[in-house]
């Protein structure tokens, strides 16, 4: 008997141990992502003082190794108040009809930011430079900033409906979730998802098939690049990665597990928002393919101009 009470007393104090255990890591943190950047990418923190100093160029060298700040409003609002002066989120709010009146830099909480840019010698000719960002950022008032969520949130769905053709209700939960105070939002595009949709965009467009060179040429200047963009909220707590270039982002699933979130490199979007999300991209390519294309032109013609003054300067000398 005492030792059947034993064991259901050891089985209750385990569980409430593992309860325990696992609310504590559950939720993301400021401190929890610099620790994470500080000890498993090994990056050294830098203050925002000392960053604000720092010349175009200091910057730029720290950025390539990976820069990690940890901080909050009250710092920020220290460090930069001229910057800051003239600064009204009132009217950045107005101009994308978000309610940001009571907001200011103050109402940080807490907030840690990691950025890594590194330049690329790509044999494509979009040569990029590849990018990766993760930062979490609490708030004070986790019942005002759920509100904000709720209106941002509101203003993704009008837009997924009325403009991106995205029925919210075909996505998957894993790409997708809107709770009120909790919810979160995963991109991971692939060039190939971006070629194809810029192939339907200038079929569509054109009304003529692309052939398999024209695609080459696409493949080309697409490279082998791919873009993650994760948000995450939860109760006053803002999450998000970010990746873009020619790179597999193994930084990103570090920290994402670090911080007890699911690895957004592992989510694979539906076909409802791929098609709905890679006709924005599709434009952009669409116009950058455009000016590269007038751009090898006008390189063509130019060297074709300066051919036929070689030409005419070799003639006039072989007359003589």
């Amino acid at each position: 008997m005492k030792n059947g009470i034993i064991r259901k007393s050891a089985c209750l104090l385990l569980a409430m141990a593992f309860a325990v255990s696992m609310t504590a890591c559950g939720k993301p943190s400021a401190k929890k992502l610099n620790n994470a950047v500080s000890k498993k990418l090994d990056v050294e923190e830098v203050k925002l003082e000392d960053l604000e100093d720092m010349e175009g160029d200091e910057i730029q060298d720290a950025v390539d190794d990976g820069i990690l700040v940890h901080t909050n409003g009250e710092e920020i609002a220290d460090v930069f108040e001229d910057e800051l002066e003239d600064v009204d989120f009132g009217e950045i709010g107005d101009q994308i009809d978000i309610d940001l009146d009571d907001w200011d830099v103050e109402d940080i909480k807490d907030a840690t930011i990691y950025s890594k840019v590194e330049g690329t010698d790509s044999k494509s000719t979009a040569a990029m430079s590849t990018s990766e960002i993760a930062y979490v950022i609490e708030f004070e008032d986790s019942k005002k900033s759920d509100e904000l969520f709720t209106e941002l949130m509101d203003k993704f769905e009008d837009l997924a409906d009325d403009q991106l053709d995205i029925d919210i209700e075909k996505l998957s939960k894993d790409e997708y979730m809107n709770k009120g105070n909790k919810g979160h939002l995963v991109l991971n595009i692939d060039s190939n998802i971006l070629v194809d949709a810029l192939i339907d965009q200038s079929e569509e467009m054109t009304g003529q098939k692309v052939d398999k060179e024209q695609k080459k040429e696409i493949q080309k200047a697409m490279g082998d690049s791919k873009i993650i963009i994760a948000i995450y909220y939860d109760s006053g707590v803002l999450t998000m990665f970010f990746g873009s270039g020619d790179d597999d982002f193994e930084n990103i699933s570090t920290l994402a597990k670090a911080l007890g979130i699911k690895d957004p490199l592992t989510i694979e979007n539906s076909d409802e928002m791929i098609d709905g999300i890679s006709s924005i991209f599709s434009l952009g390519l669409g116009s950058y393919l455009s000016r590269a294309r007038a751009a090898a032109a006008e390189i063509q013609e130019h060297n074709e101009n300066v051919q036929a003054v070689v030409d005419e300067i070799e003639s006039e000398v072989d007359d003589n």
